[in-house]
């Protein structure tokens, strides 16, 4: 089951125009030139264009996988073991609404190991965040389920790491702005980051938020240590806007580089916060920019993963993007114009080889995309894609695709209990 489309901000993408974007090189280190001759083939350009997986309707009877799937089948939540394709449903997950139609509570967010879910409340219970154990979801209860409480509107937004939450507050001295919260909801601690705190954050016209909200995770991107930060500035000196990495311990800036106003370019960290991957815009042609990926430490070297810069037309765009737990890989949902028509696939790259390496996955234009982070399996090795015609488990190791079921979604992965 498709989620509906964000039509708007895929038509903010592809209008996209060179003078939106400054006219400077990012900082850090010297940003690679592509040296391939016109005529050669490059890998990525291989993945991209060449042989999809094919699908296979329904695993070999000897398949086992150790996870299953969270989701919903659009009337009721459900746990689907997708070795057996049985559904248990999760009718605590339900509220009934002022309307007294039934309600969703808030979306379901699962730790990076599956071992936790978290949800925020609705209606009644708007100021509770909820956290259950994934190896007793069905025989849970709304009585049972662990409730806290939350003095301030929040919005929850996702796993720091297994412990860790990312919520959001409105920042009452900036109501356009929000605090970022690293909180752990068994302990209670928590650790609330203000861009406000960091030099020369972005602020034109008293709207900050307005503009990083592409990033969808804050005004600022914390590492899971908590001492490396990145966030939008504007140099005051020359009035363009870049990504800083700020060393929040010892308060100093190790490197700034190019910074792009576009939907889903977020950066994503590495579980422990080694290294992080990021979008940049590189010019091939005077007054033409290229978005390509790069791969930067914590102390600010980089390398660049992509080019698609060397085979693509400008227009073509990224979401659905998520990074494996372990690291490795890297996934994200492609769409671009070719002979006139729209098209879409998935791309997956493992982006820690020495030479690019990855699959495509055919996907429908029409399906749409809320920019969902497409969910990997704890132990990196599955990915699950919500199609128009139903779910699509991918193993990453055997490159397989395999269709297992219709009128489904899933939010993501989690324990089975053996």
């Amino acid at each position: 089951m498709a989620r509906p489309a964000q039509q708007a901000v895929q038509e903010n993408q592809a209008t996209q125009t060179a003078t939106s974007l400054p006219s400077v090189a990012p900082t850090a280190t010297h940003v690679p030139q592509p040296t391939a001759e016109p005529e050669t083939v490059s890998p990525l350009e291989e993945i991209v264009f060449g042989p999809c997986l094919e699908t296979q309707l329904g695993f070999a009877e000897n398949i086992n996988i150790p996870w299953n799937l969270i989701g919903g089948d659009g009337e009721n939540f459900i746990v689907l073991d997708v070795n057996t394709m049985t559904k248990g449903n999760l009718s605590y997950l339900e509220e009934v609404g002022p309307d007294g139609l039934p309600t969703r509570l808030g979306d379901i967010k699962i730790s990076p190991d599956g071992k936790w879910i978290a949800y925020e409340g609705s209606y009644s219970k708007k100021n509770r965040l909820y956290i259950d154990s994934a190896l007793t979801l069905l025989n849970q209860t709304e009585e049972k389920s662990i409730g806290l409480e939350i003095k301030q509107p929040y919005r929850l937004k996702r796993w720091v790491d297994a412990d860790t939450l990312l919520i959001h507050y409105e920042d009452p001295e900036a109501p356009y702005l929000y605090l970022t919260s690293f909180f752990d909801p068994v302990s209670g601690d928590e650790y609330i980051f203000s861009i406000r705190d960091l030099p020369n954050y972005y602020d034109e016209d008293g709207g900050a938020f307005m503009v990083a909200n592409y990033w969808l995770d804050g005004d600022l991107v914390p590492d899971p240590t908590m001492t490396r930060i990145i966030y939008p500035a504007i140099d005051q000196t020359d009035s363009y806007v870049y990504n800083i990495l700020w060393d929040s311990k010892e308060e100093k800036i190790i490197t700034r580089f190019q910074y792009m106003v576009i939907a889903f370019n977020e950066p994503f960290w590495a579980l422990d916060g080694s290294d992080f991957i990021m979008r940049n815009f590189l010019e091939k042609e005077k007054g033409k920019w290229y978005s390509d990926w790069f791969l930067m430490s914590r102390e600010g070297d980089y390398r660049q993963i992509t080019s698609f810069m060397d085979f693509m037309e400008i227009g073509y765009y990224f979401d659905d993007i998520s990074r494996s737990p372990d690291g490795r890989y890297l996934v994200f949902r492609l769409s671009y114009e070719m002979d006139g028509l729209d098209k879409a696939k998935y791309i997956l790259l493992d982006i820690k080889s020495s030479e690019l390496s990855g699959f495509c996955i055919d996907s429908s234009y029409e399906e749409g995309s809320m920019n969902t982070p497409v969910p990997w399996s704890p132990d990196s090795r599955y990915i699950e894609i919500d199609l128009k015609e139903g779910i699509l488990i991918v193993n990453v190791e055997e490159r397989t695709a395999t269709k297992i079921a219709e009128d489904v979604f899933a939010y993501g992965w989690i324990v089975r209990e053996e």
